[in-house]
């Protein structure tokens, strides 16, 4: 029965850093979401966030638990993310997971939940408050892999540079994170 009071909304803000496993110097992003986000959304996010195109499979690892898309044919036990809320798998201050994009390639990135604080109005959500360097291409392989193609592109001498180049194009910058495009791609998923 209504009691008159004002209801509060509930939700919190989550600061989470995602940081690209294995990459050293590391590749990372900070960003502001709600509590109520759901792991699909987030996996949205990430691949905005992130400069990743969204064209291969991906999970989510929490607690023992695996979240994605199943499909009839491929489950492998995953759970569905679509209904799953950030508050209900990652509670805590300091909670960590692990989201993968392209088990191929095995993009693992950890993600911490660096902050929660009170919802604060006028927030444009999600955002992305920080970051460093740029994401590696896709289909290059894995990280370790992407260090050799760092390699090849410092390199004028080494045999794969001009194919690298010409693949990733003359102004790829692998120190630069573009923080303005990130919150643009972030803007159309919001």
């Amino acid at each position: 029965m209504f009691s008159g009071k004002k209801v509060t909304d509930l939700r919190r803000l989550y600061c989470l850093r995602i940081t690209l496993m294995g990459s050293d110097p590391a590749i990372w992003r900070r960003i502001v979401v709600t509590s109520d986000t759901t792991l699909g959304k987030m996996h949205q996010i990430i691949l905005a966030v992130m400069g990743w195109s969204g064209t291969h499979q991906h999970r989510f690892s929490i607690g023992g638990r695996s979240y994605g898309i199943p499909t009839p044919d491929h489950d492998f036990g995953l759970l569905s993310e679509q209904e799953v809320r950030l508050s209900h798998v990652a509670p805590n201050l300091g909670k960590r997971f692990i989201y993968e994009y392209d088990p191929g390639d095995n993009w693992r990135h950890e993600i911490l939940v660096e902050e929660i604080s009170p919802l604060e109005k006028n927030l444009r959500n999600p955002v992305c408050v920080d970051g460093e360097r740029a994401c590696p291409p896709e289909n290059i392989g894995g990280i370790f892999r992407y260090i050799d193609f760092l390699e090849a592109l410092r390199d004028e001498r080494h045999p794969a540079h001009a194919v690298m180049v010409q693949w990733v194009g003359q102004d790829f910058d692998p120190g630069l994170f573009d923080i303005d495009a990130a919150n643009t791609r972030l803007s159309r998923i919001a």
